[in-house]
Order: C-alpha cells, then sequence, then structure tokens
C-alpha cells in the first residue's frame, strides 16, 4: 500500500502521529526536568559554601557595575568581590564587602536604597554565570581569571581615580581595567 501524500508531504498515520508528538513531549520535558534538577543542585551547593544572601549580594554589584561587559567582565567582578574578603583591610563577608561604603559606584550616595533591575534577561543570565564561576572556581581555582592578588577596577572611559596611582593595571577586560597593589 503506497503512502498518501498532500502536496508532496507523507502523511503518516494518526496513532502514529500521536505517538510521535507524545514521544516529543517526553523527551521535552525530561530534558527541562533534568535542566531543572541539576541547576537546583548547583544553586544548593553554592548556597551552601557561601550562603544564598552573599550570592545575592554579588549579583546586584555585578549587575549594577559591569551588566553591559561580557562574560568575562561578570566573572572578574566577581572574583574582585571575593578577592577582597580575603584581604585584611576589608570586611570579612561578601555582602559586607560589597556594601562598604564608596567602595563601588552603584552603591554612592542616595542611591543605596532605590537599587531597581530593569532588564531581567541580563539579570538572569549574570545570576546563572554567577553561580556557574562560583561553582568552577570552588572546584579548581585554575579557573579564575584574574589573580587573587586584584582587589580593584575602574572604567577605562573615566579619568584614573587617586587610588590608582599605588596600584599595578594586571587586566584590561571590555570597559574595565583590574588592579592590584604595587
Amino acid at each position: 500500500m503506497k503512502p498518501k501524500k498532500f502536496y508532496g508531504i507523507v502523511l503518516v498515520n494518526r496513532r502514529l502521529y500521536i505517538l510521535l508528538l507524545a514521544t516529543l513531549f517526553y523527551l521535552l520535558l525530561t530534558n527541562i526536568f533534568n535542566l531543572t534538577i541539576g541547576q537546583k543542585n548547583l544553586d544548593n551547593k553554592i548556597n551552601d559554601i557561601y550562603g544564598s544572601q552573599n550570592i545575592e549580594c554579588i549579583i546586584e554589584a555585578v549587575y549594577h557595575e559591569a551588566r553591559g561587559e561580557s562574560v568575562d567582565g561578570w566573572k572578574a567582578v566577581t572574583e574582585v568581590i571575593l578577592n577582597r574578603t580575603n584581604l585584611d583591610q576589608y570586611p570579612d563577608t561578601i555582602c559586607e564587602v560589597v556594601h562598604q561604603n564608596k567602595q563601588f559606584s552603584y552603591r554612592n550616595g542616595d542611591k543605596k536604597n532605590n537599587l531597581r533591575y530593569y532588564e531581567p534577561i541580563p539579570l538572569y543570565n549574570i545570576t546563572k554565570t554567577v553561580y556557574h564561576h562560583l561553582y568552577e572556581i570552588n572546584k579548581d581555582s585554575k579557573k579564575k581569571i584574574l589573580p587573587d592578588c586584584v582587589s580593584h577596577y575602574d572604567g577605562k572611559s573615566f579619568s584614573k581615580p587617586h587610588w590608582a596611582k599605588h596600584m599595578k593595571m594586571v587586566k584590561e577586560i571590555g570597559g574595565h581595567q583590574f588592579y592590584c597593589k604595587k
């Protein structure tokens, strides 16, 4: 028996069509479920290490300081914040570092209580990147893109800040320059 054709398209039996649709639907749901479970496991591991509030502080800082940058720019700002928590002249927790007075430009002035997230897609991508990068560098410190001494950065388009004369620029990523003490 020859298959029926409709404008050159081979028509399949209705039962076969439903079976194919059900199979595709099952594969799609299975894939989404596995990705969601995998992401939740990753989120839980990172939250256990750093604490969810500290991660929210990193995401806030990366969003407001570098949302227009590349993924490497987001990773670099994340690393600067982590590096500062390990240095004696800065607070010990991530949120204290991020909220320290006059350390991050988006926190200066009256903006402290009026933070808004205007772009949901970059926020989602930054969140995903921060979680994955924290996981990677926790597993293997060689995945870091900046040396441990980097504690400062500034925008290339701005005039040099007063503190830059005591620092050595070690890397340029996108619109930011990253510095270590001399």
